[in-house]
């Protein structure tokens, strides 16, 4: 069976991409995890609190921060559009750094979902912060492009460990030293992205180009804004609905239970898109049997994770954290299903761009987006049954997300 396994892995340019990428991932991944009972004796909940309203609003506005050109990259036609998006997507990022900066000062003066606790110069790490996820961003598509995966992966890792290390080493600044560490981290692991990009020759922003592959910007980047805010929503909710503290806490769930969905999730992720982009343009009916069997890999590994973190994270996360951190274990609990469904279908997801119809994404993003604002209108008695009703809810939308790309796979892709 092993021989077999190996044997199967040497053929296999999408387990071998996968493996690629999940080896400094899982490495990464790892590290950040295991750095969290240090870091949560280091910082208080209100330090992670604050934290992730700050990696919630730095990943939502990076999702914007190409305009998602970035994606693009990919599915270009040929070397020279994928090249000219790659450099223009670069530029844009500067503008809509700033932009993002701008916007971030706005809340923190206005006293908007707990962002009055920032300093008042915190826009500005806010700017290199989006610079250091939009431009790893850009890059890392231009190497599926190239399917330079094994420099994917070594990229993976020297982010993490910067990200490790420095919020350690700088903890005696307070509070700051957390998002210092963060923004340093993501900018420094650039260095390793930085040699899969050739000399740049002529003008970095390419208008033609950008007018060429305009659908992008017009149609996916509200998605993925949607998506994002759905995703990252929850700690800037509750923090304005429960407090800081309780942000706190459902940081560092989210942190947690972020490892396999990191681990696994991005990894397939990024090879079955340029996988897949790949399977259409050669052989498109080896597309079905290629989604499926992906989906049902992913599916029974992330039913064996959810029970899992089910029945021992309340218990455990005690012991690993401190005695301060048990609310965060119950809400790793709460999130499990969510967790599960979301490691099963969120790598899949990218399928969607491939079809003629990426704006049924809109749907499910709408209503994820519903779901997460929902303690801002209803009055739960408490965090966790707030949490809870989202998690389900969750679980609901991925579901049929799921059903509606299996409709489109035996439709659309079955005519040609």
């Amino acid at each position: 069976m092993l021989k077999n396994l190996m044997s199967e892995l040497k053929r296999s340019t999408f387990l071998k991409g996968t493996f690629s990428i999940a080896g400094g991932t899982a490495i990464g991944q790892l590290l950040l995890v295991a750095s969290s009972p240090i870091l949560t004796r280091l910082y208080d909940p209100t330090a992670m609190g604050m934290f992730g309203l700050f990696v919630s609003y730095v990943s939502l506005a990076s999702t914007a921060g190409t305009l998602r050109y970035e994606v693009a990259i990919v599915a270009a036609r040929d070397e020279k559009d994928s090249l000219a998006l790659t450099k223009s997507s670069l530029v844009i990022a500067l503008f809509m750094a700033v932009a993002f900066g701008i916007t971030f000062d706005f809340l923190r003066q206005n006293a908007l979902f707990g962002f009055q606790v920032f300093p008042r110069w915190a826009f500005l790490l806010t700017i290199l912060g989006i610079l250091g996820v939009v431009w790893g961003f850009t890059l890392r598509f231009y190497a599926i492009r190239q399917m330079a995966f094994g420099i994917i992966g070594r990229f993976t890792l020297a982010q993490a460990m910067f990200r490790v290390l420095l919020p350690m080493f700088l903890s005696p600044l307070g509070k700051i030293g957390l998002f210092i560490g963060e923004v340093l981290g993501r900018l420094a692991g650039l260095t390793v992205l930085r040699k899969i990009f050739p000399k740049p020759r002529g003008p970095w922003l390419h208008l033609p180009v950008l007018l060429k592959y305009k659908k992008y910007p017009l149609v996916l980047l509200p998605s993925a804004m949607l998506n994002t805010l759905a995703l990252m929503g929850a700690v800037p909710v509750f923090s304005q609905v429960f407090g800081v503290t309780t942000a706190g806490h459902l940081t560092l769930a989210q942190r947690v239970l972020g490892l396999p969905v990191s681990l696994i999730g991005s990894a397939v992720s990024d090879v079955f898109y340029g996988k897949a982009a790949e399977i259409i343009r050669s052989d498109v009916k080896r597309l079905p049997r290629f989604f499926m069997k992906t989906f049902l890999g992913l599916g029974t590994l992330a039913i064996l994770l959810g029970i899992g973190v089910w029945f021992l994270a309340p218990s455990v996360s005690r012991f690993i954290f401190g005695s301060e951190w048990h609310q965060a274990g119950l809400f790793m609990k709460i999130m499990a299903p969510w967790m599960a469904a979301q490691l099963t279908i969120s790598p899949l997801s990218r399928f969607i761009f491939l079809t003629p119809y990426p704006w049924l994404k809109l749907i499910y993003d709408v209503s994820s987006l519903i779901v997460i604002l929902l303690p801002l209108w209803i009055p739960f008695e408490n965090p966790s049954k707030a949490l809870w009703t989202i998690s389900l809810l969750y679980v609901i939308f991925y579901l049929f997300y799921f059903g509606l790309m299996v409709i489109l796979l035996f439709t659309v892709f079955k005519k040609q």
